[in-house]
C-alpha cells in the first residue's frame, strides 16, 4: 500500500476552536490561531508542532505570512497586532488598542501582506482598514470607507488594488498606495464574509451569510456567476495557486471544492463536527487545510479530490470507467451527471465535468485518445475534447437513454446501444448515423464491442441474446439465444473470435462462423454481473456478487479450460463496470457507492495476489474497531490516519 492514497491527512487536534490558519509562501510552515491566544506552527514535512506563540491575550482572529516566509503577522479579538519573525519567534512590533477603547469593537477581522512584503492590511470589526509597513510596523493609511464590520481583505497579485468585504452587503476596491476607493460593488442584501483574488488577477471570489458564493470581474466589478454554495455563512474563501479551483468553508461544517472557472462542484470534504472558521490552499495547491471550532485542523489532498476517509462524494454511483488507449488516463462516469479523469497511475484528478441535466451511463475513449464519447438520459451521444472537455459534437438519434457507447479500434465508428431497443453505428468524424438495428422490444443491449480491425461489432443483452455484425456490409453474421439472464460479449484481444459470458453457465469462445462455441470457464454459485478482458488475453475478470473472480488463460497448451486464480472480495459495494488498463496487469471498478478503485495483480514466486493502487469516491471508509492487518509499505502519515479512525494494527504490524 505504499502508494495507496486515503485523500486526506491526519488531522491536527488542538484545546480550543482554531480561528485561523495559513501556509507560509515557502511551503515549510503552518500556522493556526487558537482561541486562547495561541499561534501554533507545524512543520509541513512531518506536521509535528515546533513552536507555540503565547504572547496574545485573546483569540487570535487572522494570521498572515510575508511573501518570503520571514514574517508573520497576527490579530486578535481585543485589536492586537503582531509581528513575528518566524524564524526566531521574536516578537518585532506589538501594535495594541487604546486601553480605554480595548471592546469588541475593536476586532481585527483579517490580515494581508502585500506580494511585495513591504506592506501588510488589516480589517477590523470597527469598519476601519489601516495600512502598514511591514518593517516598522507603523500605519500608513487609514481607509474609513465602511459602515460596517470589514470581514475579509486581499491585495491583488500584482499589489496595485486592495478588496475588501463587509457586513453592509457592498465589496469594495482601494487604491493599494493611496487608499483611495476605485470600485464597489451593488449593494448585496446580505453581508459579505470572505473573498480572495484569482491568481491572474482577473476575478475575486466572495462568500455570503446566505450561503452564496459570487465570482466578479475584478477590473469592472460586474457579477459573472453566482451559486448558492452551502446552507449556513460562508466563512473562508480561496483560489488555488493556479486557479484551477476554487475552496469554500462553511458554518455547515463543509468543505466544498469548485471548478475555479465553471463554478461547478467538484468535491464535498465532510468530517468535521464544528463550524469552519477558515480555510487554505498550501502554496503548491496539493493540500487544503481547515480550521473548526471541534478544536481540528483538517488536511485534504487536492490532488485525490473525490475520495477520501471523511469525504461527501458529489460523483454518486459510477456506472461507467475506461482507460484511455495508451492506458495513462482513467475516466470514470456517474449517474449524478459527472465525469472525471485521472491519471491512471497516481489517481490524481485531472479534468472534470459536472452536468446535472444528463445523468451518464457508460464513456468510451477514442482510439488515438482525443475523444470521450458520453451517452447517458435523454437519448443523445455526446462528443467531448480528452484534452479541455470541452463538447466537440452532439449525436442525436436514439430515442430513449443510451445505455452502451463504444468507438472502434480503427476510429472510424461509434457503436452506441439504447432503451429504445436499437444499437446505433455513427461515422465517428461527422457523427452521421450510419445504420441501426433493431434487437426488438425485449432485446436490452447489455455490451458492445469491436473485433480488433474494427470490421465485425458484437453484442450481447437480455435472454443469452448473442449477435455478431459485419459493419461493412450491414449484415448480421452470426445470432445465438443462450437463454440465461443476460449476456456480454467480447472479442479475444488481438483476434477475430468472439467470448460470449453468460449470467449462469459461464464464458463460450465461439469459432469463426459462429456456429460452434466450447465452454472455456464455468461457475455455478453466483450470476455474472459483468465480464472483461486483459489487454493481452490472459486473464478473464468477472463480477459475482460484489466480488472480482479472475481467470488465466491455461498454461498448458493441451489444457483449454482458463484456471480459476482468486477472488477479491468484501472491499467493494454493487460494481456497475469492470475494465484493465491496456498493456499493464491493472484493473478498474466502478460501484454504486461511486467508488472507483484500481487493482493491480502481482505474480511473485508461483504465487498471484491483487492490491489496490487508489481509489477515488464513495463512501467514507469506517474504520472503527477495526483490525488491519498485512499492509504492505504503509507509511507513517496513513499510518496516524487509521489510528485516528479507530483502527487496532495486528502485532506483526506495530
Amino acid at each position: 500500500m505504499e502508494e495507496t492514497r486515503f485523500g486526506e491527512l491526519p488531522s491536527l487536534r488542538h484545546v480550543g476552536t482554531v480561528l485561523s490558519c495559513a501556509f507560509s509562501p515557502d511551503g515549510k510552515s503552518f500556522a493556526a490561531g487558537l482561541i486562547r491566544g495561541y499561534i501554533i506552527i507545524y512543520d509541513t514535512n512531518i506536521w509535528t508542532k515546533i513552536r507555540i506563540l503565547h504572547s496574545h491575550k485573546s483569540g487570535v482572529l487572522s494570521v498572515a505570512y510575508s511573501a518570503n516566509s520571514l514574517q508573520l503577522v497576527s490579530g486578535d479579538f481585543c485589536g492586537a497586532v503582531r509581528l513575528w519573525d518566524s524564524e526566531t519567534d521574536v516578537t518585532h512590533r506589538v501594535v495594541k488598542g487604546d486601553s480605554q477603547k480595548v471592546k469588541t469593537s475593536l476586532k481585527l477581522r483579517a490580515f494581508a501582506f502585500s506580494p511585495s512584503g513591504k506592506h501588510f492590511a488589516s480589517a477590523s470589526h470597527d469598519g476601519l482598514v489601516k495600512l502598514w509597513e511591514a518593517r516598522t510596523g507603523t500605519v500608513t493609511i487609514v481607509i474609513n470607507d465602511h459602515p460596517e464590520s470589514v470581514t475579509s481583505i486581499a491585495y491583488s497579485p500584482d499589489g496595485s488594488n486592495i478588496a475588501t468585504s463587509s457586513n453592509d452587503g457592498k465589496i469594495r476596491v482601494f487604491d493599494a498606495q493611496t487608499g483611495v476607493l476605485v470600485l464597489i460593488s451593488g449593494k448585496s442584501d446580505v453581508g459579505y464574509c470572505c473573498l480572495g483574488y484569482s491568481p491572474n488577477g482577473q476575478s475575486i471570489i466572495s462568500g455570503d451569510a446566505a450561503g452564496e458564493l459570487q465570482l466578479w470581474e475584478a477590473a469592472t466589478m460586474i457579477p459573472r456567476i453566482k451559486w448558492t454554495g452551502h446552507s449556513g455563512s460562508v466563512t473562508g474563501v480561496e483560489f488555488s495557486p493556479n486557479g484551477q479551483w476554487i475552496v469554500s468553508g462553511s458554518d455547515d461544517k463543509k468543505v466544498k471544492l469548485w471548478d475555479g472557472y465553471a463554478a461547478t462542484l467538484v468535491s464535498v470534504f465532510a468530517g468535521h463536527t464544528d463550524g469552519i472558521t477558515s480555510v487554505a490552499f498550501s502554496p503548491d495547491g496539493s493540500l487544503i487545510a481547515s480550521g473548526s471550532g471541534d478544536q481540528t485542523v483538517r488536511l485534504w489532498e487536492v490532488n485525490s479530490v473525490g475520495f477520501g476517509l471523511g469525504l461527501e462524494s458529489v460523483f454518486d454511483s459510477k456506472p461507467s470507467v475506461a482507460y484511455s488507449p495508451d492506458g495513462r488516463l482513467l475516466i470514470s462516469g456517474s449517474r449524478g451527471g459527472a465525469i472525471q479523469q485521472h491519471d491512471a497511475e497516481s489517481g490524481e484528478i485531472g479534468l472534470a465535468i459536472r452536468r446535472q441535466e444528463l445523468r451518464v451511463n457508460s464513456v468510451a475513449y477514442s482510439s488515438a485518445g482525443l475523444q470521450i464519447a458520453m451517452g447517458g438520459s435523454g437519448g443523445d451521444v455526446t462528443l467531448w475534447s480528452a484534452h479541455t472537455c470541452a463538447l466537440e459534437n452532439t449525436l442525436r438519434g436514439h430515442t430513449r437513454d443510451v445505455r452502451v457507447v463504444a468507438f472502434s479500434p480503427c476510429g472510424r465508428w461509434i457503436a452506441s446501444s439504447s432503451d429504445d431497443w436499437t444499437v446505433r453505428l455513427w461515422d465517428a468524424r461527422s457523427g452521421t448515423s450510419i445504420q441501426a438495428i433493431s434487437g426488438g422490444p425485449v432485446f436490452f443491449v447489455r455490451s458492445l464491442s469491436f473485433s480488433y480491425n474494427g470490421t465485425e461489432i458484437a453484442f450481447g443483452g437480455n435472454y443469452g441474446m448473442v449477435q455478431v455484425w459485419d459493419v461493412t456490409t450491414g449484415k448480421c453474421k452470426m445470432e445465438s439465444n443462450g437463454g440465461t439472464l443476460h449476456c456480454f460479449m467480447s472479442y479475444l484481444p488481438g483476434s477475430l473470435r468472439a467470448v460470449s459470458c453468460h449470467a449462469k453457465t459461464g464464458a463460450r469462445l465461439w469459432d469463426r462462423k459462429g456456429r460452434h462455441s466450447r465452454v472455456i470457464l464455468q461457475h455455478s454459485r453466483y450470476v455474472i454481473q459483468h465480464f472483461a478482458f486483459s489487454s493481452c488475453g490472459q486473464w478473464i475478470a468477472c463480477v459475482q456478487d460484489n466480488t472480482v473472480h479472475l481467470w488465466r488463460s491455461p498454461l498448458e497448451e493441451k489444457s483449454q479450460d482458463w484456471e480459476y486464480v482468486l477472488a477479491v472480495r468484501d472491499c467493494f459495494g454493487d460494481i456497475k463496470e469492470i475494465v484493465w488498463r491496456p498493456y499493464k496487469l491493472e484493473f478498474a471498478t466502478a460501484d454504486e457507492s461511486g467508488s472507483t478503485r484500481v487493482w493491480r495483480v502481482v505474480e511473485e514466486s508461483g504465487r498471484v495476489r491483487v492490491q489496490m493502487v487508489w481509489g477515488s469516491g464513495g463512501s467514507a471508509l469506517v474504520a472503527s474497531g477495526s483490525l488491519f492487518s498485512y499492509a504492505i509499505g504503509l507509511n507513517t502519515l496513513n499510518r496516524n490516519l487509521l489510528k485516528q479512525r479507530g483502527v487496532f494494527f495486528s502485532e506483526h504490524q506495530q
